[in-house]
């Protein structure tokens, strides 16, 4: 029991930042706010995609 507690509890914890984030995204997109749906990725980020060109790599791609 305290065992399956402790687990549950962590994973509560570990799903806010997640959660947030995932709010944050949808909000932006809502918004139609490019410059808010950028600023959720590192100005390093690269970005593989399946359609089209294969990939993309800072936030000025």
């Amino acid at each position: 029991m305290w065992g399956s507690a402790r687990v549950a509890n962590r994973r509560r914890c570990l799903q806010v930042p997640v959660t947030r984030a995932f709010d944050a995204l949808v909000a932006a997109a809502a918004d139609q706010d490019v410059d808010a749906f950028v600023a959720l990725y590192e100005d390093d980020v690269i970005v593989c995609d399946s359609w089209g060109q294969w990939g993309y790599a800072g936030q000025g791609a």
